[in-house]
């Protein structure tokens, strides 16, 4: 088990930030997208963009993404 002990001054050294960080935003999303309830989730938004990219002529494209999805349903 970790412990984390803060002393009494811990709190005062907290603050907010005024504006997002977008990097972090961008990371934390990777992050959760990347996960297994994250693949699943957007399995159907996948989809859908595959077959839009197949019917725009983006065939290269749509294929790669259907070899770089678990969870992506073959035809």
């Amino acid at each position: 088990m970790l412990r984390v002990h803060f002393s009494h001054a811990d709190p005062a050294r907290i603050w907010i930030a005024a504006v997002p960080d977008t990097l972090w935003d961008i990371a934390s999303s990777q992050h959760r997208l990347m996960s297994r309830k994250g693949r699943r989730a957007t399995a159907t938004l996948r989809e859908l963009a595959i077959g839009a990219l197949r019917l725009t002529g983006y065939d290269t494209i749509a294929t790669g993404l259907r070899k770089h999805s678990r969870y992506a349903t073959r035809s």
